[in-house]
């Protein structure tokens, strides 16, 4: 049976109905049994039917557990009772109405344990394993505190390597999980249990690499259990010293293993075991060339200790890292080709170097007092002084920069992908490129005369030979935009655009194609670190160039991403573009048309908004082709929403754009607005923010209000009100719009609706929500003046009642509504105490009290009303009372 039908089998969805009281055993059995039966799919779902219907049960998981340790069942039964098993533990050990007792617990604990050790079947023993590391975070060490001693005793020197094998397998597992638990409780019991079993484990570990170092005995069979123990045993050391150690300095088992790795250069002793066993004839197999692999995991597994510790206990790891340094510089600037190491190994190398130059722990100075600071000057003087560094970058540049024909043949046949690789991020800890630039700039930032000094000598060489392979002179210009800002005083970047760089782009063969697209990507990165305005008139000529239709799609889509960089920058003037904009415009046009990728269609449109944004009226030549090309665009997107986006974004940066003249694209904005705004459309969960901007721009940006824009307000905003929660301040936006481009419409057709809507979201709506509501009716009243205030009279009586037990922030605000509608209509202000009084029992309160009270109230907090807007207010309001209403 397949490991996929393994798993699906092991994670069955609940089924409703036909559930049986109680279960047994050779129920559960059966239904593993036909599970097994692959070849028939009949069986496979009854089988998966009875499992189903067996989860909701208590004795599921001890009915599991009993399959997984009856050595007479078939292999594959017992694998599928074990990841069953691993699954469902969580369920049956949180609280709920699954959790078991404590005294099955403990059976379950007990059988599942030693299932671990007994069973020959190595498929459910990874399980089993996996699920006692479950357990053990459940119950250790509260209802299991025997855990690692029992672990400890198959651990003896009278235990066979096969279980010492599993038991430092196991507790490899435990550590890992309880070094999740973050509870300080929590935390504690996992300081104590590695003060308690971190020697232990060094000692496994130390002799057990002893014997793999050695080398495999003719005749010998525990060559591969030793390579496993050594493993597993630096996996639970690693989980230990970086989770577990309190004190790292005061703590001698960890200093004297670190040491034992320094001084006995262990890491490069690895590598250099697994290519002396490629050459033994005996490990030309498969199994051979497994256990290889298992050897060089263990170095690999040393560095990402090392790496850990020095991200997250820098310190710790100076006295140390003069030897793991050295072992790095080694393996990644010397001879390591001949070693046929693994790309994950030159990595991790190229990070630990990396991190040395860009931790913060570790930028002490000569005269810093901590002594840690003496082991980091000394670490800087013997492996990165100026000879080095200088060796170091060449290396970098010359080796590991340089595209492989891997690279080449993915940029010449799956051009999009490769481009749209996303940079950055954490590329660099695991791709071998990625982490070569990632150094670079660590060496540049950390040694920036040096590097600086060598990386211009190498422009200068590559520049004024003419013999320089192409992959080596485009290494040398991705250098020189890495360390751009560290160069600004170093290199004449105009002169090397204008003797060189425009020279060789204007080379067409596609031998040069890698070149022209990093010539692009070099510019774009120098244009906001130092460009004269002539070389960017120069530089939008040679966009015009890379958007060519006749251009290589892979210097095309990199001119696009150029784009955004050379306008979205301080120093750029619409006159230096204007000449090329209509050509620049119809190459990205033309490019987001033939782009098949939805991320190339993306990228292109961020730089089109961007572009179209800072050109501001220049756009209006080319308008009719931008909006015929985003309508075509949006009838093929389909389902592509990262696309509709952008669509919807390049509109509305086109409506601001045109201003008053947005009134020729209204239709097509129009439509995109109903359909991002349609809540019974799918879509809208990703359209409706862009959406509503879009609705706001060309609202503010309309001179009156056309039928396409009230029917969207009749149609679309009622029931936007209702879902406004996370979008209030645009929907807000929206109706502001509408208040001031057609204010008699919206207070005949959709002020009532408003004002309801208010009247029952102001009493459960937090002090923001509050304010923009109330900034938006108090603009009304200011547009219709008293005409508004019998008709906002459900809303201030809902302000009035809630003024005694508001806040006095929330009572500024409200205050602010309050008097503009009793400055603008005394008469019907004081309706609002009428209705209030009619809402209170018979006979209790009259609205002549309510007002009585209303003014007490004024007068004794107007003081904590600190707007000076909103003061002026009250006090006009309070004013036209004592004048006898001037209205």
């Amino acid at each position: 049976m397949d490991v996929s039908s393994a798993n699906s089998v092991a994670n069955p969805e609940p089924v409703a109905g036909g559930v049986p009281d109680n279960i047994s055993l050779a129920a559960v059995l059966e239904a593993l049994r036909l599970c097994t039966m692959g070849k028939n799919p009949d069986s496979v779902m009854a089988g998966e039917k009875i499992l189903q219907s067996c989860q909701s049960h208590k004795q599921f998981l001890a009915a599991l557990g009993a399959i997984i340790c009856d050595d007479a069942q078939p292999d594959d039964v017992r694998t599928i009772a074990a990841i069953l098993f691993k699954n469902n533990t969580d369920k049956f050990w949180r609280s709920g109405a699954l959790q078991l007792d404590e005294p099955t617990k403990c059976g379950i604990r007990g059988n599942i344990f030693q299932a671990c050790f007994r069973q020959g079947n190595m498929g459910a023993v990874k399980q089993a394993i996996a699920a006692v590391g479950k357990i053990a975070r459940f119950d250790y060490p509260k209802t299991w505190p025997t855990l690692v001693d029992d672990i400890g005793s198959k651990l003896s020197s009278d235990t066979d390597d096969e279980t010492k094998c599993r038991a430092i397998k196991l507790l490899h597992e435990c550590t890992k999980e309880l070094a999740t638990k973050r509870l300080p409780n929590d935390r504690k019991a996992f300081c104590n249990m590695t003060f308690n079993i971190f020697y232990p484990v060094v000692n496994i570990f130390r002799s057990t690499l002893a014997l793999v170092r050695k080398g495999p005995a003719p005749g010998s069979f525990s060559y591969d259990q030793y390579v496993r123990q050594a493993l597993y045993s630096a996996k639970v050391l690693q989980t230990l010293m970086v989770n577990g150690v309190r004190d790292h300095s005061q703590f001698q088992p960890f200093k004297d293993y670190w040491t034992f790795v320094g001084d006995d250069n262990v890491i490069m002793g690895l590598y250099n075991i697994a290519f002396e066993l490629e050459k033994l004839e005996d490990f030309k197999s498969e199994a051979g060339i497994q256990l290889i692999v298992s050897v060089r995991k263990i170095a690999l597994r040393l560095q990402r200790t090392a790496l850990s510790m020095m991200e997250e206990h820098a310190l710790a790891m100076s006295p140390y890292l003069l030897r793991i340094i050295s072992q790095m510089v080694a393996l990644v600037f010397g001879d390591s080709s001949s070693l046929n190491l693994p790309e994950r190994a030159l990595v991790t190398g190229m990070n630990i170097i990396k991190v040395f130059h860009s931790e913060r722990a570790y930028r002490s100075t000569k005269d810093d007092p901590h002594p840690e600071s003496s082991h980091l000057q000394i670490v800087r003087d013997s492996y990165f002084g100026q000879p080095n560094v200088i060796a170091m970058i060449e290396v970098l540049v010359t080796k590991l920069l340089p595209l492989t024909p891997a690279d080449m043949e993915r940029l010449t046949q799956d051009t999009e992908d490769y481009c749209n690789e996303i940079e950055g991020y954490d590329n660099w800890k695991f791709c071998l490129r990625p982490s070569a630039e990632s150094l670079l700039s660590a060496l540049c930032y950390s040694n920036q005369d040096i590097s600086g000094n060598k990386i211009v000598e190498l422009i200068k060489v590559t520049t004024s030979g003419h013999d320089v392979p192409m992959i080596v002179k485009e290494a040398v210009y991705l250098s020189a935009g890495l360390a751009a800002f560290h160069l600004f005083d170093m290199l004449d970047f105009d002169a090397l655009f204008r003797d060189h760089l425009w020279r060789e782009f204007q080379d067409k063969s596609i031998q040069n194609m890698i070149l022209r697209r990093r010539i692009l990507w070099l510019i774009g990165e120098w244009c906001s670190v130092r460009l004269a305005a002539e070389s960017r008139v120069a530089l939008f000529q040679l966009l015009v160039e890379g958007l060519a239709p006749s251009e290589h799609l892979a210097v095309r889509l990199m001119a696009a991403k150029v784009v955004k960089s050379t306008v979205d920058v301080f120093e750029f003037r619409v006159e230096d573009m204007a000449p090329v904009a209509p050509a620049i415009f119809q190459g990205l046009l033309l490019l987001v048309t033939e782009c098949t990728s939805n991320d190339s269609q993306v990228v292109i449109l961020n730089s089109l908004n961007i572009t179209l944004e800072r050109l501001e009226s220049q756009v209006h030549p080319f308008v009719p082709k931008l909006l015929q090309c985003l309508m075509d665009l949006w009838t093929e997107s389909g389902d592509s929403h990262l696309v509709q986006c952008g669509i919807v974004t390049a509109v509305k940066t086109t409506v601001r754009a045109l201003k008053r003249d947005a009134v020729q694209i209204e239709g097509f904005a129009s439509e995109l607005i109903a359909m991002s705004t349609d809540l019974l459309n799918p879509a809208h969960v990703h359209l409706l923010t862009d959406g509503l901007d879009l609705w706001t721009a060309l609202l503010q940006n309309s001179e009156v209000c056309t039928p396409r824009l009230q029917k969207l307000l009749t149609e679309r905003l009622p029931a936007l009100l209702e879902v406004t929660s996370e979008n209030m301040e645009i929907v807000m936006e929206v109706l502001e719009g509408y208040l001031i481009l057609a204010p008699e419409p919206f207070f005949t057709g959709f002020y009532d609706t408003l004002v309801s809507w208010a009247s029952l979201t102001i009493p459960q709506i937090k002090e923001e929500g509050l304010e923009i509501i109330i900034r938006i009716l108090d603009l009304s009243v200011q547009i219709y003046q008293a005409a508004a205030v019998p008709k906002l009279t459900p809303v201030l009586v809902v302000l009035v009642i809630g003024l005694p037990t508001d806040p006095a922030r929330v009572f500024a605000i409200k205050m602010g509504l309050l008097a503009r509608c009793l400055y603008y209509n005394f008469q019907g202000f004081t309706q609002v105490f009428a209705v209030i009084a009619d809402r209170s029992p018979p006979q209790t309160t009259s609205a002549l009290q309510i007002f009585h009270e209303f003014m007490k109230l004024w007068t004794e907090q107007i003081n904590f009303i600190s707007k000076l807007e909103r003061r002026k207010l009250c006090g006009l309001a309070f004013m036209s009372l004592l004048l006898g209403d001037p209205k």
